[in-house]
């Protein structure tokens, strides 16, 4: 297939946590702009899929690389701002006469497991409402992040792994011989075809409930920074004012060149 390319609206402005309504240097601002760029990518790979399907062109890889990257990275910055304001708190405690506080986690070893270490440290009355949100968090997690059986989550992040670590993501093609053939392309998950588009819109539903409804308001209720204007983003399409795109001349638009080679 010959070099091709489509023109597209690339946002510029305004600044990430004004275009998702949130506090900047907020976890919610870092949360949201994760979910909303996630979701442009998506729509981006819909439009492509109309015309081309889901063949192994560059276009369509970078859309499915991004919505997967901006879909799992939200969901660590989350958890980043739970393990910041759990130490937070344990020092807190700690210059308050308390046991002494653990050393900090270095953000390069950020992970759910460290984030559930500390929280679990932080002494809660048990009928407390953060005590609640803590024990509803660790339910849904433990749920989304199993391995037998496999959590949804934990598919999400298997794929995003292959797409950063080795390759690109495996096809399964439905060719329907009869009066018109018809060739379907679908992506490959737990070994069968799912409509990349439809799975990604519902695991995008999925990471921002996880993150609305569990995350933030644990990390709210310990004295976070992740509360400001509320913006649940759930598929929207994202809009820029006219005066804010850019549109990029023909030589510089987004490249959708590349070759199929199958499954």
């Amino acid at each position: 297939m010959s070099d091709t390319f489509i023109q597209t609206d690339w946002p510029v402005a305004p600044a990430y946590n004004e275009w998702v309504g949130a506090a900047p240097d907020s976890t919610r601002a870092w949360c949201e702009y994760k979910l909303r760029a996630a979701t442009w990518y998506i729509d981006l790979l819909e439009r492509l899929a109309t015309e081309y399907g889901f063949p192994r062109l560059v276009g369509i890889e970078m859309a499915l690389d991004g919505a997967l990257s901006h879909l799992s990275s939200a969901y660590d910055a989350a958890v980043a701002g739970l393990i910041v304001v759990a130490e937070a708190k344990l020092t807190e405690t700690a210059e308050s006469g308390g046991p002494q506080a653990p050393k900090p986690i270095p953000v390069y070893a950020y992970k759910w497991e460290l984030a559930w270490d500390r929280l679990h440290l932080i002494e809660l009355a048990e009928d407390s409402t953060s005590a609640l949100l803590r024990e509803q968090l660790e339910v849904a997690i433990e749920a989304a992040i199993g391995r037998d059986p496999k959590g949804w989550l934990t598919t999400l992040r298997d794929l995003r792994n292959r797409t950063t670590h080795h390759d690109t993501l495996k096809r399964f093609i439905d060719v329907k011989v009869g009066l018109e053939t018809n060739t379907r392309w679908h992506l490959t998950i737990d070994d069968a075809g799912v409509d990349p588009v439809a799975y990604l819109r519902e695991a995008h539903h999925k990471v921002d409930r996880l993150i609305h409804d569990r995350m933030l308001p644990l990390i709210d209720a310990l004295g976070g920074t992740s509360s400001s204007a509320e913006n649940t983003i759930q598929g929207v399409s994202i809009q820029v004012p006219a005066a804010l795109v850019v549109v990029p001349p023909a030589h510089t638009t987004l490249s959708l060149s590349g070759d199929s080679d199958g499954p």
